[in-house]
């Protein structure tokens, strides 16, 4: 009924890592998310949302304050997953997604590893390439945020889930938005 034919289409199977198809989108023009209340971002140019048993979201009063009034006082940033504590450090274990604020343009994130990794950095928004850098030692890794962005930046380990070594330890030293500290912890 959506007319949209998939002659030719191939299937990729992506790790059930947090946002890695945020990251596997960049590889496409057209992105699909047919998965149930999925809050993944897209990178391809392209996207088609399927929506899976629709509902009323009610909100209690202090829900429905809070959404109003929330905005104005937000801090510039909060992680959404992909970190966790391990030894009282804060160690992205996969895809790692920061929402900032609408009007942030900067996003800074300093890394450690021991051993060497990948990573993979981006500001979210249709069409984003992901650029990859090097993590030996530290790293500090400067992300723009353009005003077309939509209010996210991701940094994640190129190898996730299975295929990421066991002993791989990538620590989030440090986290700034335009010049401003945010706190790294996952708590």
């Amino acid at each position: 009924r959506l007319g949209v034919r998939l002659d030719g289409v191939t299937f990729r199977r992506v790790p059930a890592d947090g946002y890695a198809a945020t990251i596997a989108s960049a590889d496409y023009d057209l992105f699909v998310n047919h998965t149930y209340r999925s809050v993944t971002p897209s990178l391809a140019r392209l996207g088609l949302y399927f929506v899976m048993f629709p509902h009323e979201l009610g909100a209690s009063t202090a829900q429905r304050v809070a959404r109003r009034v929330g905005r104005p006082v937000a801090g510039a940033a909060r992680l959404l997953g992909g970190v966790s504590e391990r030894r009282g450090q804060a160690v992205i274990d996969g895809p790692t997604m920061v929402q900032v604020a609408p009007d942030a343009r900067r996003v800074q994130v300093v890394l450690r590893s021991d051993l060497g990794e990948d990573v993979l950095a981006t500001a979210v928004l249709p069409g984003a390439q992901p650029t990859r850098r090097r993590v030996d030692g530290r790293l500090e890794i400067e992300i723009p945020v353009p005003g077309e962005a939509l209010g996210q930046v991701m940094v994640s380990p190129v190898l996730l889930a299975e295929r990421r070594p066991e002993h791989a330890r990538l620590v989030l030293e440090q986290l700034t938005v335009d010049g401003r500290p945010v706190s790294v912890s996952p708590r």
